[in-house]
């Protein structure tokens, strides 16, 4: 089997969205009602109905509890989840950041539905066509090149 048929949902990447991710408070801290409510999240590659893959401005363990909420400026639903680090490996390209894997705990019937709404909309055929429209019509965005193909000189 390989790691595409292993997924039990399927992964999608919401555009313009806020991400926010923050360490569980434990230990003394929690004892005395203190959080840190500081967002590690640089950016969000894709979410599922199971957990999310992020960027990260800095190391976590795996198995650290972690909150992740989720904007998506297209929706008025959140997604507001307990999670926990799955697995984590420095970014290829920059060394100040990190790339983790979230997989979410406790999820609700409701935050399933939003994020199973989600996809639906923005692997849909109609939002594909819309933003490729886009996309060409964008005063700010270059035309691709024409592929017209010239005869053969006779």
């Amino acid at each position: 089997m390989d790691a595409a048929n292993r997924r039990k949902f399927v992964r999608f990447r919401p555009p313009e969205c806020e991400i926010s991710i923050t360490k569980e408070t434990t230990g003394l801290a929690k004892l005395l009602g203190r959080s840190d409510d500081t967002n590690i999240a640089s950016g969000l590659y894709d979410i599922s109905e199971g957990g999310v893959r992020v960027s990260l401005k800095e190391r976590l363990a795996v198995g650290l509890k972690v909150r992740v909420r989720l904007k998506v400026l297209k929706f008025n639903d959140d997604v507001n989840q307990e999670g926990t680090v799955s697995w984590l490996t420095m970014h290829a390209y920059r060394t100040d950041l990190f790339i983790a894997g979230i997989t979410f705990t406790k999820v609700d019937a409701a935050t399933q539905r939003v994020i199973g709404a989600m996809r639906g909309y923005f692997l849909s055929p109609q939002y594909k066509l819309k933003t490729e429209t886009r996309i060409r019509t964008s005063p700010n965005t270059p035309l691709p090149p024409t592929t017209t193909k010239t005869p053969p000189p006779k």
